[in-house]
């Protein structure tokens, strides 16, 4: 077998900006250093300021009416082979132009685009030219539906377009919608023999030994397919499987047996095992093609009510190899609101989801599908993916076109990434159930997520779990709901739940009395620290908050001076800081503290209130990472300058711990629990900050999966006081954690100065 050739077309490109509309408006020509989004290559040519700071990305929207123009020029060496065009990212509206002569077009920004070169590519100099046309006016000329709606209006004229939902504005990013080559652009080589796709899937399993099968397609450029056969061959420790088989079509399936077999499981529930599989096609003794991949086996399975009910059994629960998980993991955001930068970001963000022990990130769909290397990180760190298609909170198209578009798109994404034992689940959407309930439309009536996507499942990925959209408005919810008169109801009808409401006091009814089985998002907001807000904030807008256009912009409004949109958001974090100590501080450093000790106990709450629950399987907080600096839930700042909650989340998401539950009758329970597939036994105390009063002691021993109530001591509610919680287990292995107790308004100088030291070095 030869060596496959592959040009990399990536670096500096020469990029022309036209108004479209105009009378010859233009910028450039400048340096675009490919891939690189348009506001990245503008900024670093001087022609626009950093939008990431101040009121800077409002300079962006006159050129949202620009069309762009990439060229390059590259030579080639004129030997004849089998080559394609590969754009991994192009956002959005493109004609592709090789030495003068159309190749193709894209409209599609989550799609991998490939096209054939052939004669057009010449020995020598070849010219490569990309043309993106303005969103914002071929949207002048696309068909409109009336029944087109969108959470965030300034998105609502985007949903025709494929491309992340984000880039218009969003509560958690700017609107920098630009566009541009924002992923790898290189020449590859299609050998005339290649193994196209493969499916290792584990059916079965009993004791010690597996059953899977293995689908193969492959392309060959033989006039007649004779005598061909595949074999397979995979290991992981001493775990060994081969498989052989004969070929009359370009595609087989293989039944396979695996001796010692290695399950992979997510983080607290075992190893996360990984086999290296090659498999081969032959003719004959001739080798023709072979793929060598890494893949975990495991079964997966979900069940899912319709409706959530009094039940204290979860409703809503991941089972991995027949067991029962709990989940505990974040919402996953887009790494940068430029995506040309996500991969300089991912390492650090996986880093801090593995150190907070989270065992499932969500991929949220108003940003992108992530990259083969996000993937294969989450399945070496055993860490689950819950996947949504990339449509979010809106109404989106239901013609033909559109449904074509998206068939195409979820086609590519299953089959790039239906390998990978870290995805748990296929979700249709973010929220459109919801915003199709409360447009007045049956989100059970919904092709893209009921018809289209199913359908594209039920042939490429027919065992993994899918949930239409999430929340899922079952059938049964909508009728529930339709007897309310109250669309908002419909979210908190379902086993599957996104908790936000008024986001007052963290510890309201509306989080304790929810009957949620499983929180896919909820969230808390905390100022970033005062270093970072001097990066992006001017001077003289660092403080106060009030009436600030800075704050706004950064919380997020991206509107702004025509809308206000989000400017309540800015509010809302002060009055979560009222709430909790009863005034706002008037000092901006005060005010950082505040907000993030206030984050910090309404992140630790809401994990501790789902894992002393046995009805909740699970919760997915929002969120670990902001993709730009601003005002947000995040528990890490665009600068990776980690808040308090970030430390708060790292002891309370351990395997085991040990909480205090808020108290009811005069009484507050010790929880202790065991989030893993294996016994644990341990001691625990539990003592006065201040007094260093000995509040509660003993020992502890857990089953496998197992949350237990180990007393219940005589407590009243109105007394505030600070309690901390250690632990050691049989293995050595120590844990901390606190409960602050009482009713607001506590004292901030007291907790700033007094007990926040005491809970950061847990002294007793």
């Amino acid at each position: 077998m030869n060596h496959i050739y592959n040009l990399n077309l990536g670096g500096e490109w020469q990029l022309c900006g036209t108004l479209e509309n105009g009378q010859g408006e233009s910028t450039g020509p400048l340096t675009a250093q490919v891939p690189e989004n348009i506001e990245l290559s503008l900024h670093r040519a001087g022609l626009v300021d950093d939008p990431y700071i101040r009121l800077h990305a409002m300079q962006l929207r006159e050129l949202e009416f620009y069309s762009w123009h990439y060229r390059r020029e590259f030579e080639y060496d004129g030997r004849k082979r089998n080559l394609e065009l590969v754009l991994e990212g192009v956002d959005c509206l493109g004609e592709i132009v090789l030495n003068g002569q159309p190749l193709g077009e894209c409209r599609n920004a989550f799609l991998c685009h490939r096209y054939a070169v052939g004669e057009r590519l010449q020995k020598g100099k070849n010219v490569l030219e990309i043309h993106l046309r303005s969103c914002c006016n071929a949207l002048r000329e696309m068909p409109v539906d009336v029944e087109y709606f969108s959470s965030w209006h300034a998105h609502f004229g985007q949903v025709r377009l494929r491309r992340p939902a984000h880039l218009t504005g969003w509560d958690i990013a700017p609107r920098m919608s630009l566009g541009g080559l924002f992923r790898p652009v290189y020449l590859q080589e299609i050998p005339p023999h290649r193994i196209l796709d493969t499916y290792l899937q584990l059916q079965d399993f009993s004791g010690t030994e597996g059953q899977a099968t293995l689908f193969v397609r492959f392309a060959s450029s033989l006039p007649v397919l004779r005598n061909l056969r595949l074999t397979v061959e995979g290991h992981c420790g001493e775990s060994h499987f081969r498989g052989e088989q004969n070929c009359w079509a370009t595609w087989a399936s293989l039944k396979l047996r695996i001796p010692e077999l290695q399950l992979w499981w997510p983080k607290g529930y075992g190893a996360a095992n990984l086999y290296t599989v090659k498999v081969r096609l032959w003719q004959g003794q001739e080798l023709l093609a072979e793929k060598e991949f890494s893949t975990g086996l495991r079964l997966l399975s979900l069940k899912a009510e319709e409706l959530a009910s009094g039940s204290d059994q979860p409703e809503f629960q991941f089972l991995l190899n027949r067991q029962a998980i709990r989940i505990h993991g974040c919402n996953h955001v887009p790494l940068d609101a430029l995506h040309s930068r996500d991969h300089e970001r991912l390492q650090a963000f996986l880093d801090m989801a593995e150190d907070l022990n989270c065992n499932m990130l969500r991929v949220w769909g108003g940003g992108v599908y992530e990259s083969d290397e996000f993937y294969d990180q989450c399945d070496r760190r055993g860490i689950l993916v819950w996947q949504d298609f990339m449509m979010a909170c809106a109404v989106y198209p239901q013609d033909d076109d559109f449904a074509e578009q998206l068939r195409q798109e979820a086609e590519q994404v299953v089959l790039r990434l239906r390998q990978h034992p870290c995805l748990a689940l296929w979700s249709g959407d973010n929220e459109c159930d919801v915003v199709h309930f409360c447009a007045g439309l049956d989100p059970n009536r919904n092709r893209l997520t009921r018809v289209i996507l199913p359908e594209v499942l039920r042939v490429l990925d027919p065992r993994r779990p899918y949930l239409p959209s999430s929340p899922w408005a079952s059938p049964a919810a909508v009728q529930a709901a339709s007897e309310l008169s109250d669309c908002v109801q419909l979210v908190y009808l379902t086993p599957e739940q996104h908790l936000w409401g008024a986001r007052d006091y963290f510890k309201s009814d509306f989080y304790r009395a929810s009957q949620a089985s499983f929180c896919s998002e909820v969230g808390y907001h905390g100022c970033p620290s005062l270093e970072s807000m001097r990066k992006f904030l001017s001077p003289e807008k660092l403080w106060p908050w009030q009436d600030n256009d800075e704050w706004n912009y950064h919380a997020s409004n991206p509107y702004l001076p025509d809308d206000d949109l989000q400017n309540w958001r800015t509010e809302m974090m002060a009055e979560q800081v009222r709430e909790m100590f009863g005034t706002i501080p008037e000092k901006v450093e005060d005010f950082v503290q505040a907000s993030q000790i206030v984050q910090a106990e309404a992140k630790k709450y809401f994990l501790e209130l789902m894992r002393s629950k046995p009805k909740m399987s699970g919760i997915l907080w929002w969120n670990l990472l902001d993709c730009w600096p601003q005002f947000s839930d995040a528990v890490v700042d665009y600068y990776l300058v980690k808040k308090l909650a970030y430390y708060y989340i790292r002891r309370v998401q351990q395997d085991v711990i040990v909480l205090l539950t808020e108290p009811a009758g005069w009484r507050q329970q010790v929880v202790a629990v065991n989030d893993s597939l294996q016994p644990r036994q341990g001691k625990y105390e539990i003592r006065d900050a201040d007094s260093h009063e000995l509040f509660s002691q003993g020992e502890f021993t857990l089953e496998a999966n197992q949350s237990k109530v180990l007393e219940a001591v005589r407590v009243c509610a109105a007394t505030q006081r600070l309690l901390l919680l250690k632990w050691t287990l049989a293995d050595g292995t120590k844990g901390k954690n606190h409960c602050l107790c009482g009713n607001p308004p506590f004292n901030f100088k007291q907790m700033r100065d007094v007990w926040l030291p005491k809970i950061r070095a847990g002294e007793f």
